[in-house]
């Protein structure tokens, strides 16, 4: 699978992935309307813009036993509310859980 990689220090990334420093949403959205398959993004930070322009069809939420106490929000500021719908709920050995939600666009 092609990946790209968003960062503003490095200087070149490898194996099948090309270096992106430009605006997220931008370099979404045309693939996202050329191809029927899934585009990933992983980080609170980088998915940000992408959730707050409306392009994500399914979060993925995996939560782990442990309380960290701080750290990035999970969810960024949304101009409006997301609903969801459970895709699916499978609990891992160790208590790791993933929850899968479709994102109802009105």
């Amino acid at each position: 699978m092609p990946k790209v990689v968003f960062s503003h220090t490095l200087e070149s990334v490898d194996w099948n992935s090309r270096l992106e420093r430009g605006d997220p949403v931008e370099v979404v959205t045309k693939p996202k309307a050329e191809t029927d398959g899934q585009l990933e993004v992983a980080g609170a930070t980088l998915a940000a813009p992408i959730v707050q322009a409306g392009l994500v069809d399914e979060f993925r939420i995996v939560i782990a036993p442990t309380a960290v106490g701080g750290g990035t929000a999970f969810s960024p500021t949304l101009p409006s509310w997301i609903s969801l719908r459970l895709l699916e709920n499978r609990t891992f050995a160790g208590g790791t859980v993933l929850l899968r939600y479709e994102a109802k666009h009105d």
